[in-house]
């Protein structure tokens, strides 16, 4: 998505500025919805001078504003502001459409990677009955398929600790029954309290 501009003598400068701000103003409201806060561009910084980085990722040093606009314009691209707290702010000279669907796309990737990180618990006991399983293993599922770690846990009651065997069984069959593809991030354990395994999506 690229802003088209034809090329102007400096005196349209501020002809220029002002029809870049309608622009971007009305890609931001229709793309950056879900990207937050929005990223100060072109005539919208306001900051005197700038540290300025191209479309290739290479720095061309500290800016005055005006010279930072200039040099956006003349690549047909925009500035955006993309680190507004540093001292002088950052500001890269990029197509403002790939600068938002970037990052959109780092901000799924983080979303996947933290989801990954937590862990969900699904708790059964050695009396669940079949139909309270599929229900478990639906919930089970649910979570794996929203990229979260589950924790399966069996626990023992009182007497239910003197056979651990018939007790490891049910646990077995449990997984068993689950028919989504998953890891096992980590074998069963037993516990003195039951079972405990770890399950990943595949």
């Amino acid at each position: 998505m690229r802003v088209q501009l034809s090329p102007s003598p400096q005196k349209h400068s501020r002809e220029w500025a002002a029809g870049f701000c309608g622009a971007t103003n009305h890609y931001l409201s229709v793309i950056t919805t879900a990207i937050a806060p929005k990223p100060k561009v072109n005539n919208q910084i306001r900051a005197p001078k700038l540290r300025v980085i191209d479309e290739e990722g290479k720095s061309l040093d500290i800016m005055d504003l005006a010279e930072a606009l200039n040099a956006a314009r003349e690549r047909g691209l925009d500035l955006v502001e993309i680190a507004p707290k540093a001292l002088p702010p950052v500001a890269k000279i990029i197509d403002l459409g790939k600068y938002l669907y970037q990052q959109e796309k780092q901000q799924k990737k983080q979303k996947v990677k933290n989801k990954a990180g937590e862990l969900k618990v699904v708790k059964i006991g050695q009396a669940t009955s079949e139909h309270d399983m599929m229900i478990k293993i639906k919930q089970l599922e649910g979570f794996l398929k929203e990229g979260y770690k589950v924790k399966v846990e069996m626990f023992l009651r009182g007497r239910e600790r003197a056979n651990k065997e018939f007790a490891r069984k049910r646990f077995g069959l449990f997984l068993s029954k689950i028919p989504m593809e998953h890891t096992v991030e980590q074998p069963t354990k037993q516990l003195p309290s039951g079972f405990i395994t770890v399950l990943g999506k595949k």
